[in-house]
């Protein structure tokens, strides 16, 4: 059972020495806001030269890889690739792409179909980037030749979007009345932190929306749920007992860890802090217990003395 130690000296050392890699949430974890968590590109710096893999879980769905790629750089994390990305819009862009242009049982058919999204370009990007037809853009069928129907839509896509409109709630609804098109969110988060100490609605908050007025449920695809990481063991093929998952919130990034099998290490530079945590493990309910990291640090800075030199 997770015991919500905190992790140096020793115990430090023996986490790190034994780990194959580690999975970072990045919000709040490497960055907050356009700024990098003193210390974070250092260490990441150092696992790489200690040969251990790094690797990057975002329930975000507002930016693509490229762009995530070009705000490391920008923070100042060298050498982050692309491919070490996993976003929420991503993972949902793959999940689509095997379900609607895979001919997988249960997706209806597999004649193509269009895609209905509620979220902003770096959403609609990755769903482009993996050959997916959007409604309302050039050439998505809308208006095919005489004789012949326009695609259907087949996938309600909800990711964060800050131009969320009754009329968009409408429309989403008029297309799940079709029981074969799918319902997808990129994530369940529930809100995020502004800098100002505010907080702004999240994915979940819209998908709540969705799910009420077409009374359809959704498949979450960010964190907690184990997409993310079955696209990672796909790519990489991690073995789950030798990876740590960093993260500030315990209801995603931790519960995440815990459905896939790994330890996890709650930072206190994010979301949750460590009263929440104690407060879980003393619970008696046994769902409470799953939202309990096994370690905890201040900052992920706190793990580079654990590295050698």
């Amino acid at each position: 059972m997770a015991g919500c130690r905190r992790l140096s000296g020793a115990c430090l050392r023996e986490v790190l020495g034994e780990a194959q890699g580690l999975l970072f949430d990045c919000d709040g974890v490497l960055w907050t806001g356009e700024r990098a968590v003193p210390g974070a590109p250092e260490l990441l710096e150092r696992l790489n030269q200690n040969g251990k893999s790094t690797l990057f879980v975002s329930n975000n769905s507002r930016r693509s890889v490229a762009e995530l790629e070009r705000r490391f750089s920008r923070l100042g994390f060298r050498g982050v690739r692309g491919e070490q990305v996993f976003s929420s819009a991503l993972c949902s862009a793959l999940y689509l792409r095997q379900r609607l242009l895979g001919g997988e049982a249960g997706a209806g058919d597999s004649t193509p179909g269009r895609v209905f999204v509620l979220g902003g370009e770096g959403l609609r990007g990755e769903l482009r980037d993996a050959g997916l037809r959007l409604t309302g853009e050039e050439g998505d069928g809308d208006e095919e030749p005489p004789g012949q129907e326009a695609l259907p839509v087949r996938a309600v896509v909800v990711g964060y979007d800050d131009q969320f409109t009754f009329a968009k709630l409408s429309e989403a609804c008029a297309y799940l009345r079709d029981p074969r098109c799918l319902l997808v969110a990129t994530d369940p988060d529930p809100w995020h932190p502004l800098s100002s100490g505010q907080r702004t609605p999240g994915t979940g908050s819209l998908t709540a929306a969705v799910e009420t007025a077409s009374g359809r449920k959704a498949t979450v695809i960010g964190k907690p749920n184990t997409y993310m990481f079955e696209c990672i063991v796909e790519r990489f093929g991690v073995d789950p007992s030798r990876m740590l998952m960093v993260g500030d919130r315990l209801e995603t990034d931790i519960l995440f860890g815990k459905n896939c099998g790994l330890d996890t290490v709650l930072t206190l530079t994010g979301v949750s802090d460590l009263e929440e945590a104690q407060a879980y493990m003393a619970s008696d309910s046994p769902s409470a217990k799953d939202l309990v990291p096994h370690y905890y640090v201040d900052s992920i800075a706190d793990l580079i003395p654990g590295l050698d030199e």
